[in-house]
């Protein structure tokens, strides 16, 4: 089964749901994803990450590989993205899941990004 199949049913486990809204369209209960992709439970999101899947381990180890090669300095968000060509949708979910797997964590500092606006620096552990 698929989270968007979880989505669409009317409990999940037997246990109901707390309803999402969007505007004025009601998607019906919620399932809890214990902490896996979709970061938010919506139709589309659940349909990326059903997407991504097969993949998500081979761009964790390549996003993991990168931010290890780059040691004390570390790499924000936007350098990981143009160094290995991720977009940033694809690659701040499997930024989240290294942190979450306890395998990168925040360095006490922050550089500019292309824009010029402040941004995190991970390092690996």
């Amino acid at each position: 089964m698929t989270q968007l199949e979880l989505f669409h049913q009317s409990n999940y486990m037997g246990i109901p749901r707390e309803t999402a809204t969007m505007g004025r369209i009601t998607f019906g209960p919620l399932p809890d994803m214990l902490g896996q992709p979709p970061a938010v439970n919506v139709p589309t999101s659940l349909a990326a990450a059903d997407a991504i899947k097969a993949d998500a381990a081979t761009l964790r180890r390549k996003l993991l590989d990168y931010i290890m090669e780059q040691g004390s300095r570390g790499a924000t968000d936007d350098e990981c993205q143009v160094a290995l060509d991720m977009a940033g949708n694809t690659q701040r979910p499997r930024r989240v899941e290294l942190f979450q797997a306890g395998k990168i964590c925040m360095a006490p500092m922050m550089r500019n990004t292309r824009s010029g606006r402040k941004a995190n620096v991970w390092r690996a552990i």
